[in-house]
């Protein structure tokens, strides 16, 4: 995941410098570019083995009985759901109040260094707080964020809300990470519900 933020950093920082070298259409042929390379990408990936696949369908009915389980999913799509608004018109956002694409970049990438610093400690998190209680900062963390961005204005407030990034996504994806292995060691047909 580390890997994955840091890509990202360099990504928003290129995009932003072509933003401005070009046009803020360049963050459509950045994203269809990634696109294509995922696809290609994906054909490398191994094929599962061992007949997994012939157990998959009884294991996903077993885990939408359980309602933990369901509500963690509604929880999370919701959650998710939100982000995909800020990613998409944030930077047209911040392109309308006359920023840089270069400040632009950097408004993501401040977001995703705070990620990687909490996920660097999310053991101490996870350990102190637990899943739960990550899974609510996360939430609330959003429902701020979305506010916060609303009543923005200058370049360094859309840096300093962007720290909230190590709550909605970093958090968020601690939690649910631990919350879905600790559902898959223990036997998912059991009505006993998962602590968190």
């Amino acid at each position: 995941r580390l890997w994955g933020g840091v890509g990202f950093i360099l990504a928003s920082l290129t995009i932003g410098y072509l933003v401005d070298a070009f046009s803020i259409r360049m963050m459509v042929y950045a994203y269809l570019a990634a696109v294509a390379a995922q696809v290609f990408l994906s054909f490398s990936l191994p094929s599962e083995g061992g007949g997994r696949q012939d157990r998959l369908g009884s294991e996903v009915v077993a885990l939408l009985k359980r309602k933990d389980f369901v509500t963690f999913l509604l929880a999370g799509f919701i959650l998710r759901a939100s982000h995909g608004p800020m990613w998409t018109f944030l930077p047209i956002h911040l392109k309308e109040l006359g920023f840089s694409g270069w400040t632009i970049g950097w408004s993501f990438s401040v977001g995703v260094i705070a990620e990687v610093i909490f996920l660097i400690f999310s053991h101490r998190f996870l350990k102190r707080f637990g899943v739960k209680s990550l899974l609510m900062a996360a939430s609330g963390g959003a429902a701020l964020r979305w506010w916060f961005y609303s009543l923005a204005q200058e370049p360094w407030s859309f840096l300093a809300i962007s720290l909230l990034h190590s709550l909605t996504f970093a958090a968020f994806h601690v939690a649910s990470v631990t919350f879905v292995e600790r559902l898959s060691l223990i036997h998912i047909s059991e009505p006993t519900r998962l602590g968190m």
